[in-house]
């Protein structure tokens, strides 16, 4: 989806701008397990059905029914990787929280969540069997706040 707006998916983080700001320090950074979103974006307030089935992705949503029932969902770069590594996904993502949750007769879940907030990922602290980042709440860059309307 993103190479088919930016023609390079690497463009979608400098269309972020430089000047992304986290928010302030009286965030702290949270581990949340990742759950790699193949052609589909989460935004913060959006609710949405999600098909999950790659192995790696059934035991991130496990962890979460575990704790909290939260996520970060975030874009790959390219949908055809089955296995994204961190380079693999893009730096800005959607924590999400799990409202319901159904396993399907082939092993695949059904999940609805809603989400809550935009993240950016400043590390990823394991990458197996479930990708743990460090991340913050992000706030939109000003630039994009304050936006002249065209004449």
């Amino acid at each position: 989806m993103a190479a088919q707006i930016f023609g390079d998916p690497s463009d979608f983080d400098g269309w972020l701008g430089d000047t992304t700001d986290l928010l302030g320090e009286e965030y702290d950074t949270e581990h949340l397990p990742v759950l790699p979103l193949r052609d589909t974006v989460i935004y913060p307030q959006m609710m949405a059905p999600l098909l999950v089935g790659r192995e790696h992705s059934l035991s991130a949503v496990e962890k979460a029914m575990e704790g909290n029932q939260r996520l970060v969902v975030i874009a790959q770069r390219d949908e055809a990787i089955q296995e994204p590594e961190a380079d693999d996904l893009f730096t800005i993502g959607t924590e999400i929280v799990i409202g319901r949750k159904l396993r399907m007769p082939d092993g695949t879940l059904s999940i609805w969540v809603q989400g809550q907030r935009r993240v950016r990922v400043i590390e990823y602290t394991q990458m197996t069997p479930i990708s743990w980042p460090r991340s913050r709440p992000w706030a939109r860059p000003a630039r994009y706040l304050c936006r002249p309307r065209p004449s």
